[in-house]
């Protein structure tokens, strides 16, 4: 899986996606009705910078008039996401990074790592998924862009303010022990495929970005199934399968609800098995706000 998958399901947890031109902005968001029962959904983006608040004016005021906000994981900047991470990075006791690794995937990951101040010895007792994570994290933070005004972060801040319960789909570890299924599939290529296309972040998020910013839900739909290529499996786990899952929830666990403010990767709101698509087949109306 190189780095063009792996974005396609990055898109889906961690949302990657570049964006600085605030004034150009629109964004993917949805509305669903049926039955009384309003849901909006914004596909996220997590890292960004400052200059793209504030958002339009109808996204705060639908916020505010809403009965929860629900995110993919409800605590965003918990501590207790850290200490899970940190657990769920482990490898087995007696077991190394380097054993997983080819000589030659070894070399290319502690060149990268070095040039990136995260040297690939700092993770000898951690799984490669947390290390291919770091590091591609590292690369966006060097172009310019933070976490911290990610769009799930800002809404979640006005969700405090209005006073709006906040929830989510899953729970931190749920989202690390599905990187750690993916690696799992084959370490070696997985992480050399990513490493080696690392670099090219920039370049390959240029049409993601602007196809959110012109709310294209068409063309980022198209961009996001090409990221993913033949690895059907990796579509399926980090995307399809979650989708059905949120949707089982809104179905039982969120249906009387009145009006739910829904913020989660903007792959999960766009294209096939999207939950727009299983909100559609559900009987819902679904209209595309620009």
């Amino acid at each position: 899986m190189g780095l063009r998958k792996l974005i396609g399901w990055y898109a889906g947890l961690l949302g990657l996606s570049f964006l600085s031109t605030a004034a150009a902005a629109q964004g993917i968001f949805w509305k669903a009705e049926k039955d009384g029962q309003v849901i909006y959904l914004c596909g996220s983006v997590h890292v960004a910078k400052p200059d793209f608040y504030p958002m339009p004016d109808w996204t705060y005021e639908a916020l505010k008039s809403s009965d929860v906000l629900i995110l993919e994981v409800a605590s965003l900047s918990d501590s207790s996401n850290k200490q899970i991470f940190k657990q769920m990075s482990k490898l087995p006791e007696g077991q190394e990074i380097y054993d997983l690794l080819d000589d030659e995937t070894i070399k290319l990951a502690t060149d990268l790592g070095n040039e990136y101040g995260i040297p690939l010895e700092f993770f000898r007792y951690q799984q490669p998924w947390s290390f291919v994570t770091s590091l591609t994290m590292a690369q966006v933070i060097k172009l310019g862009y933070q976490p911290q005004f990610g769009i799930d972060i800002h809404f979640s801040g006005k969700a405090r303010e209005y006073g709006i319960p906040i929830d989510g789909f899953e729970t931190a570890m749920e989202q690390y022990r599905m990187l750690q299924q993916i690696y799992t599939m084959d370490h070696a290529v997985h992480v050399k495929e990513s490493l080696l296309e690392l670099k090219d972040v920039a370049g390959q998020m240029d049409q993601l970005e602007q196809s959110w910013l012109d709310s294209n839900a068409d063309h980022l739909a198209e961009l996001l199934n090409q990221s993913f290529g033949d690895s059907a499996e990796v579509e399926e786990v980090m995307l399809l399968n979650r989708n059905q899952r949120w949707m089982e929830q809104l179905s039982e666990r969120f249906k009387h609800q009145k009006q739910i403010f829904i913020v989660v990767g903007a792959g999960h709101v766009v294209g096939k098995g999207s939950l727009t698509e299983l909100l559609k087949q559900a009987g819902f109306s679904i209209e595309q706000l620009k």
